[in-house]
């Protein structure tokens, strides 16, 4: 309900699944999320690569405005 209401109001929602084992759990942050290029799954202890590819695209965004 938190994620809807946030996408509701116009806030554009990453999710990074860590260390997730579950895939009901990462379907959930996955249906969080505001696409599917909003998510990312990360596997290894690599979650720096997730946060540089959020980090890139936000700054897309601020130059496009």
């Amino acid at each position: 309900a938190l994620c809807a209401h946030a996408k509701d109001n116009g806030a554009v929602v990453y999710t990074i699944a860590f260390q997730v084992n579950g895939s009901a759990d990462r379907d959930t942050m996955q249906d969080c999320a505001s696409s599917p290029e909003h998510y990312y799954d990360v596997q290894d202890l690599n979650i720096a690569a997730a946060f540089n590819a959020i980090a890139a695209d936000l700054n897309r965004l601020r130059l496009s405005r």
